[in-house]
């Protein structure tokens, strides 16, 4: 799992206790944002059936796409998909070591699947 950022928020408030006395109550609140793989799809590539095309899903609403050449995967788009997503937070497109960090997220999810024999279309073609 890959951490992205980390938020502290510090909490503090003076609260009174049934007895009349005043006591400081401080708590730290961490916010982990995290861009884990949470699931994967295959896409047909009718043109060319021997190059599939992958597409993974992060927790954080992103989608990026692959595709295969000369049995190497190979980014080739990314989707903002849902109410609270990462571009829509940031407003910004994940860039840098961000992006290649999702995309070997991406790439290690997807050969641990096809290793798991996890995608139908890919098993009913051997």
């Amino acid at each position: 799992m890959g951490l992205l950022s980390i938020r502290v928020e510090p909490f503090c408030g003076n609260h009174e206790t049934p007895g009349g006395e005043n006591i400081e109550n401080c708590r730290v609140y961490s916010q982990y944002i995290t861009m884990k793989p949470i699931g994967s799809l295959v896409n047909s590539n009718k043109a060319n059936p021997a190059h599939p095309r992958f597409s993974v899903h992060f927790d954080d609403g992103m989608t990026v796409l692959l595709h295969t050449i000369s049995s190497k995967l190979v980014y080739e788009n990314m989707l903002s998909v849902g109410p609270e997503t990462y571009f829509l937070k940031t407003g910004n497109w994940p860039k840098g070591k961000n992006l290649e960090k999702r995309i070997n997220l991406a790439i290690e999810f997807i050969e641990k699947n096809i290793k798991n024999n996890r995608y139908k279309e890919l098993r009913n073609k051997k």
